[in-house]
């Protein structure tokens, strides 16, 4: 089974979280409810769902390596950006 981390995320851990969901690498965690499928939002508190009150304390550890949200990218220096989004240094200016 995967290693998971549980809430409270560290702020570095959300940036992660947060950069992964956006990468579109793997499907990203949605919302529980019945509504039309909604991306959940990292949190230090958890996940949380932007449309209503759904929420999620655990994340597969992986998913909080820090790394490029369009390439994917772990190895190379990373740029955090003021609206908290990582990339590295080709993504970034591209």
């Amino acid at each position: 089974m995967l290693t998971q981390i549980r809430a409270p995320f560290t702020i570095e851990q959300v940036v992660a979280l947060n950069a992964y969901q956006r990468r579109g690498s793997f499907h990203p965690f949605t919302c529980g409810n019945f509504h039309e499928p909604t991306d959940l939002v990292a949190t230090l508190q958890g996940w949380r769902c932007p449309r209503c009150t759904f929420t999620q304390d655990w994340a597969h550890e992986f998913m909080a390596v820090p790394a490029c949200e369009t390439c994917g990218e772990d190895d190379a220096p990373l740029v955090l950006t003021d609206d908290l989004r990582l990339f590295c240094g080709d993504c970034k200016d591209a």
